[in-house]
């Protein structure tokens, strides 16, 4: 929100909490829900280089930046800039409107190959090679180590030292190594522990 209580006391309380505007609000008239954009606050640098996505509509970059982007597409989640070594696509749905739980894919480009990670026939997370076959997991592939935890799809990638989980859902959680600063680009920003640059890439 866009207050914080200094001395707040709740029930019992006969008296509300001095409440006064949080220094890292975006703005305390609310620009920050026309925006998307929902802190001007440094996140700590251990809490730097995941990035989360969630609802279809919810980003959180590597660097700590939380913004809301409505799309109904295909759109790069996070990709190596420098070498091209891989490339991460998240697909929502065309059909979600935002009131309605969307489905959503993922592919993985690795180079000239590519993964993609969606409900098979019977609606169970899965993961399917180029030609359209369904892998058998856990698999080891284009230097990608992929099993199924619990309900989780869990790909670690072996070169750049990445990886990914996806709920079967919306939800996406993607780590990156430290080796890769500055490296990336997309909905998940640059990794250089910089929020203000994360929208220019």
């Amino acid at each position: 929100g866009y207050y914080a209580c200094d001395d707040g006391e709740w029930t019992p309380s006969r008296r509300f909490p001095s409440c006064v505007p949080r220094v890292s609000a975006v703005d305390p008239k609310g620009i920050g829900h026309v925006t998307g954009v929902l802190s001007k606050e440094d996140v700590p640098i251990d809490q730097t280089g995941y990035c989360m996505t969630w609802g279809q509509h919810h980003y959180r970059t590597f660097d700590g930046k939380m913004f809301r982007f409505r799309g109904q597409c295909s759109y790069i989640l996070a990709q190596d800039r420098l070498t091209g070594s891989f490339s991460i696509h998240v697909h929502n749905d065309a059909e979600c409107d935002g009131h309605d739980q969307g489905k959503r894919s993922i592919t993985i480009f690795m180079n000239d190959v590519y993964l993609d990670i969606k409900h098979n026939e019977e609606g169970e997370p899965a993961v399917f090679s180029m030609s359209g076959e369904e892998l058998l997991l856990p698999t080891m592939t284009y230097d990608l180590s992929i099993q199924r935890v619990s309900e989780y799809i869990v790909v670690k990638e072996n070169v750049n030292g990445w990886y990914l989980k996806w709920d079967g859902d919306q939800s996406i959680f993607l780590r990156m190594d430290e080796s890769m600063m500055g490296q990336t680009c997309g909905l998940c920003g640059v990794f250089d522990r910089d929020d203000k640059n994360d929208f220019e890439s």
